[in-house]
């Protein structure tokens, strides 16, 4: 512990400006006095409840803010500076990893994985090695792997003290029940579902178990698609175009991209500056879907074009910088845009200031624009950057509406179906009075 000690005291020298090191060097020694008086031999094997614990202390002793963590401070400097990847840790650094760019989303990064929250130190083993398997063997972008882990990780905190090679089925059965009575949705249940299931997968190919303790196509639910109109109504985004020159420069750039084009808010926040450019009359833009980890180019309204070449300019954005960058001149965070978006919206009383901004409906918007001007569903999908058409069906907004409309403009033009029927009751071939054999009469 006291070289760790150490070693967290040169981290904290080499990496903060002197304001910062008084700061954080005052609570690196009361957490060796908490380490020294309760014989805490490893800052990084620290439980959780000891971490709480040792915040409760300096919160009694006047500290204010004691979650301001110098706990994981130090974690970080021992994972950081050790030799070799100390795949060991209960929490791990992604800086430390140097994983390719395209496993990243810049917009919205994964700073470190926890498996302090398994509180069986077991399971929490297992879970290192499968997490250490997703990232060095599958090219799983860190976002999907930390997702997955978070729904074992998940399971395995429910199972407390059991070990996850001896759960039985019944277990499984009572853990399962209790997920499907929070209300997911069934297609966040299913991935739950599967996510477990891949864990134990793993558990099976490396000798641990010789079958999963249940089987996934019992509990998975049936996924009908759904839809959901999403389009922000036009009264809105008019008032939020009407007042947006009293917004931010980046922010109204930023937004004009998501009602503009419907871009992704991921696929905003990591423009670079040469993603704009001229191709025979028309302007395009060339975007890096994170989701997707592929490039698309569409075209882009000419006015958009103009004005973020003037911003370009201005700033003095190079080709390889972020168009909008964040004061440490990395890309803008997803979450920053969000509620620095939804604070100007609210200063300036979009509907009254009870507006919920929320980036994803403007791709709902430009879809449905789309579509109800008459390209194809397979148009909207290349331009949204859509796999799979199905998927593009779901961003369609009023497609009953437009159903309903067409139905009407059929019955109009050609009558009901119902007076067809009464015409043929009394007419050849109903049955009716003509086709009466001879002889025969009223019953």
């Amino acid at each position: 512990m006291k070289h760790q000690i150490f070693d967290s005291l040169h981290y904290i020298i080499e990496n903060f400006r002197e304001d910062q090191r008084q700061f954080y060097l005052r609570r690196l020694k009361k957490l060796y006095g908490f380490c020294t008086a309760r014989k805490v031999g490893d800052i990084d094997g620290m439980e959780i409840g000891q971490v709480k614990e040792f915040e409760e202390t300096m919160r009694a002793e006047g500290e204010r803010n004691p979650t301001a963590g110098i706990v994981d401070l130090c974690r970080k400097a021992l994972f950081m500076q050790a030799d070799e990847i100390r795949w060991e840790a209960n929490v791990w650094y992604m800086e430390r990893l140097h994983l390719q760019p395209e496993r990243l989303n810049p917009s919205s990064p994964v700073k470190k994985l926890s498996f302090l929250e398994v509180p069986h130190k077991g399971n929490r083993d297992l879970l290192k090695k499968y997490m250490r398997y997703g990232i060095g063997v599958t090219n799983l972008s860190v976002g999907a792997l930390r997702r997955e882990m978070t729904w074992v990780r998940n399971f395995l905190a429910e199972m407390g003290p059991q070990d996850a090679c001896s759960i039985t089925e019944k277990q499984m059965d009572g853990y399962f029940s209790g997920l499907a009575g929070k209300g997911l949705r069934p297609e966040s249940f299913n991935v739950q579902v599967m996510g477990i299931q891949h864990f134990y997968n793993f558990l099976i190919a490396r000798g641990y178990i010789e079958k999963a303790p249940f089987c996934e196509d019992y509990y998975l639910k049936k996924v009908v698609p759904g839809h959901n109109d999403r389009c922000v109504e036009a009264e809105t985004w008019a008032e939020i175009l009407q007042n947006l020159h009293l917004f931010p420069e980046d922010i109204r750039l930023m937004y004009l991209h998501l009602w503009g084009i419907g871009l992704r808010i991921s696929e905003v926040c990591t423009l670079k500056g040469d993603a704009y450019y001229i191709q025979g009359e028309d302007a395009w833009i060339q975007v890096y879907q994170t989701k997707m980890r592929n490039y698309k180019r569409i075209p882009i309204p000419y006015a958009l074009y103009r004005l973020m070449k003037v911003y370009l300019k201005r700033h003095q954005i190079g080709p390889d910088d972020y168009a909008f960058p964040s004061s440490q001149g990395e890309a803008y965070k997803s979450a920053t845009f969000r509620l620095k978006m939804q604070k100007c919206c609210e200063k300036n009383g979009i509907k009254g200031g009870e507006y919920i901004f929320r980036p994803h409906d403007y791709r709902h918007g430009i879809a449905t624009l789309f579509y109800d001007s008459g390209v194809s569903l397979q148009g909207v999908r290349d331009y949204l950057g859509h796999v799979y058409e199905e998927m593009t069906q779901q961003y369609v907004d009023y497609i009953p509406k437009k159903i309903e409309k067409a139905s009407e403009k059929y019955f109009r033009e050609h009558g009901s179906l119902a007076a067809g029927l009464k015409k043929r009751k009394g007419g050849e071939g109903s049955g009716g009075k003509q086709n009466q054999p001879e002889g025969t009469g009223k019953l």
